[in-house]
């Protein structure tokens, strides 16, 4: 997680002009002689000037990586259903609070009137 000095700093320069966060991904095993990396990505983005006026809802699904395959995810197995969680997210504040758990999975799909 970021620290919230750094995190203010990075939307302070970013309002008037981009930013890019990078992202890596790196095999750390036990046995593995130096660290290789996995994946990579990044992402830019500005931010706003007005505040965002409300918590953002969404939903926390757990990554179920294959052991066997490198950079395969999988579906969650129906055993890990219970582990998402649907959060409520005030970006003020430095964590999101969970709204809802054990939810059946059909309420994925059916959350949200079709027109928002």
């Amino acid at each position: 997680m970021l620290p919230a000095d750094a995190w203010a700093a990075i939307q302070a320069a970013s309002v008037e002009a981009d930013a890019t966060l990078s992202v890596a991904g790196y095999d750390r095993r036990p046995g593995n002689h130096g660290a290789w990396r996995l994946s990579e990505g990044s992402v830019t983005f500005r931010t706003a000037r007005e505040p965002v006026g409300d918590a953002i809802f969404y939903r926390d699904v757990p990554l179920m990586p294959v052991r066997t395959h490198q950079g395969i995810v999988r579906p969650l197995r129906p055993e890990a259903l219970p582990l998402i969680e649907w959060r409520l997210r005030d970006i003020t504040r430095p964590a999101p609070s969970v709204v809802m758990s054990n939810l059946p999975t059909c309420a994925n799909c059916h959350s949200f009137s079709a027109d928002g």
